[in-house]
C-alpha cells in the first residue's frame, strides 16, 4: 500500500518564542546532520497545533521549496491503513486471524502453508523479504512474490520477530480476496473517504503524484 499526504494545518496556537526557537534550532540541526532535503512538521499538544513549519526543498533539483501544500509518501505508515482494514473484516467475521494465509491466498509455497494471517500482521512468519535494497523494488505484486517464492524461509515461524514488506503484500491479498474489492478501494471508503482525509491519497511510488517531494 502507499499513501501520501500533505501535512496543511489549522493555523497554530504558538509556542513561547523560546520554544519555538529551540524546536527550529533543533529541526536545523538535523536537517544538517541528516542531510534531509526538505520537511514539513506540525506539532499538536491537546488536539491544538501549537507549532507548524517547512523548509528546505520538495526537489533539490528544481529548486522548489516545500510548503504546506507539499505531498509527501508515509512509506509504512500506510502498514497502519492495512491493520485497520483487516481488523474490521476480523470484526464482520470474515477473517479469522489464527487461519492460514493459504485459506485465502492460494498459490503459496509448500513451505508457507502454515503461516497464519496474525503471524503475517506481527511480522512473526519467517517469510523471506522480497524488497532488497538497493536492488530495484518490484513493480507489481506478482514481480515481488516471484522474488519471495524463490527464497528459502527466514526462521520457523512464530519463534522470531522480524519486519518485512512481505508479510502486508499477503495481507493486501487477504483482504482483497475477501472483500472483491482492491485495497485501494476499502482504504479509500473505510478511511481517506469516511474520515474525510482530503489530503491523503493512495499512489505507490511509481505513480506520478501532482505537488509530491523527492524522495532521495
Amino acid at each position: 500500500l502507499g499513501l501520501s499526504s500533505a501535512c496543511a494545518v489549522a493555523a497554530p496556537q504558538p509556542f513561547e518564542p523560546e520554544l519555538r526557537d529551540e524546536i527550529e534550532q533543533y529541526l536545523s540541526d538535523t536537517k544538517q546532520e541528516y542531510g534531509i532535503a526538505g520537511y514539513s512538521i506540525a506539532i499538536l499538544h491537546n488536539g491544538e497545533t501549537r507549532y507548524s513549519g517547512t523548509a528546505g526543498y520538495a526537489s533539490i533539483e528544481l529548486a522548489a521549496d516545500v510548503n504546506d501544500d507539499t505531498v509527501f509518501q508515509v512509506f509504512s505508515v500506510s502498514k497502519l491503513f492495512t491493520i485497520v482494514t483487516l481488523m474490521q473484516l476480523v470484526e464482520a467475521g470474515l477473517v479469522d486471524l489464527d487461519a492460514p494465509l493459504a485459506q485465502y491466498v492460494h498459490g503459496l509455497p509448500d513451505t508457507w502453508q502454515e503461516v497464519t494471517v496474525r503471524q503475517a500482521m506481527s511480522h512473526s512468519s519467517g517469510l523471506p523479504e522480497y524488497y532488497n535494497w538497493p536492488q530495484k523494488t518490484p513493480e507489481t505484486a506478482a514481480e515481488a512474490l516471484e522474488v519471495a517464492f524463490a527464497a528459502p524461509m527466514e526462521f520457523e515461524r512464530g519463534t522470531k520477530t522480524k519486519y518485512n514488506q512481505t508479510n502486508y503484500l499477503l495481507l493486501k491479498q487477504v483482504i482483497e480476496h475477501v472483500t472483491g474489492n482492491t485495497l485501494e478501494d476499502e482504504v479509500q471508503a473505510r478511511m481517506i473517504q469516511a474520515h474525510g482525509l482530503a489530503q491523503t491519497q493512495y499512489a505507490g511510488e511509481f505513480e506520478v503524484v501532482h505537488r509530491r517531494a523527492v524522495m532521495y
